[in-house]
């Protein structure tokens, strides 16, 4: 469902970045993510982590975060892992019924902010109109450099 909607021609839109296509992807420093999205000319902008609905189910991701529900740790542990060890600043947790927008914020290595889920039959915003607004600020953002290795033990 989210390649469809990355395959629709938005690009007579002024207001957005050349538009972008999602694909798998292994050349990544760290890890593989499930898929990224990238522009035409290849530059990824975030890494996007798929998992199925049976094992990723939260009305409130940040909450049982810090509740230490497992089955939320794990793969918000994954993508976050994804967007920092990679150079990102921002990616995607989905269950194609639900999305999650993450970011990481200027308090530190850390500081992750996330966003509400967001329904794929969400109206107000939609989900289409929030990866748009993603990939926006995706590519408004300038690319910050990968940690060393010894920031990562």
């Amino acid at each position: 469902m989210l390649h469809a909607l990355f395959r629709h021609d938005f690009g007579s839109v002024v207001a957005l970045p050349p538009f972008t296509v999602t694909t798998q992807i292994n050349g990544l420093r760290y890890g593989s993510p499930d898929l990224v999205c990238e522009r035409p000319n290849g530059s990824v902008l975030f890494p996007i982590e798929v998992k199925k609905p049976i094992v990723l189910r939260s009305e409130d991701l940040v909450g049982d975060l810090l509740a230490n529900v497992r089955s939320v740790v794990g793969p918000v542990n994954q993508e976050y892992g994804y967007i920092r060890l990679n150079g990102f600043r921002c990616g995607t947790l989905t269950t194609y019924e639900q999305t999650w927008f993450m970011k990481l914020g200027e308090r530190g290595p850390n500081d992750l902010l996330i966003s509400p889920a967001i329904a794929f039959n969400d109206t107000e915003p939609s989900l289409l109109q929030c990866y748009l607004w993603f990939i926006r600020q995706a590519a408004a953002d300038e690319p910050m450099i990968p940690p060393t290795k010894d920031e990562c033990d």
